[in-house]
């Protein structure tokens, strides 16, 4: 998985939006980078993209708190977890399911 790289059209807002933000975009690198030690499957590489997808727009978009998109963020969670793969045929009892979930969770918890 690919980290995300701050893009100039993100600084929009106050420097406490652009915080959050960043601490969004810091969480979900920290996700790209764990999952580059170990074998995962292909249903976490997707949803790792499909949230990526979602963060982009969101982070272009918002001038006000990002917080605005805490029931995006709420939806995506409960749409995609626990992921299909998990505990089947093609789950490489990774931890990376968890980690992945747990890190957009405590984002979400703290801002």
């Amino acid at each position: 998985m690919r980290s995300i790289r701050w893009k100039k059209k993100y600084q929009t807002g106050t420097p406490e939006v652009v915080a959050q933000k960043r601490s969004l975009m810091n969480s979900l690198n920290e996700i790209a980078m764990t999952s580059s030690k170990v074998e995962h499957c292909q249903d976490l590489t997707d949803s790792y993209y499909r949230f990526v997808g979602m963060l982009e727009t969101m982070l272009s978009q918002a001038k006000s708190s990002i917080d605005q998109y805490e029931g995006e963020i709420r939806q995506f969670i409960n749409n995609e977890f626990p992921l299909a793969a998990l505990n089947g045929s093609a789950c490489h009892d990774c931890g990376m399911c968890d980690y992945f979930e747990k890190q957009v969770r405590t984002w979400e918890q703290n801002h």
